[in-house]
């Protein structure tokens, strides 16, 4: 069994989708790009370039997989907040046409500050930051606590 393959290239890094990848929250940008209306489908083309952040296309992938999207990794690029991440996500989900995307990340407030719990040599600490923080130990391990209550 052979499965369908679409190659979207984000700035130069490629992503491989299939057919239930691309259909997953339809219709949508890639459904009517590569088996919808547009030009393209009815070439049969199968390869699409875009201009968008590759770190926000691999949660859309995600996304597009079924997976759970937030809370958001750990490890954000240097120049993305979290609250950076949810709004420039949500810019892409609309210019996509993901509508199951749109509706989650309308519904989650945006974070104002980010908790985490760093843990060095049997040492527990948390944090309580607006900026993402970057782990200068690398023998450590770092977990975002979503759901932290504020008082």
């Amino acid at each position: 069994m052979t499965t369908e393959e679409y190659h979207i290239i984000v700035r130069g890094e490629t992503f491989i989708l299939d057919k239930h990848q691309i259909l997953f929250d339809s219709p949508n940008y890639f459904s009517s790009y590569f088996l919808g209306d547009f030009k393209e489908a009815a070439e049969g083309r199968r390869r699409l370039i875009l201009r968008r952040d590759p770190f926000l296309f691999k949660l859309v992938e995600a996304h597009l997989s079924g997976y759970p999207v937030l809370p958001l990794p750990c490890s954000l690029p240097a120049h993305m907040s979290p609250e950076t991440t949810i709004k420039s996500l949500l810019c892409d989900a609309q210019f996509y046409g993901l509508d199951g995307l749109i509706k989650l990340l309308q519904s989650r407030p945006v974070p104002s500050k980010t908790v985490y719990r760093l843990q060095v040599r049997n040492v527990n600490l948390i944090i309580i930051t607006t900026q993402m923080i970057d782990v200068l130990y690398s023998p450590c391990s770092i977990e975002h606590l979503d759901g932290f209550s504020w008082s």
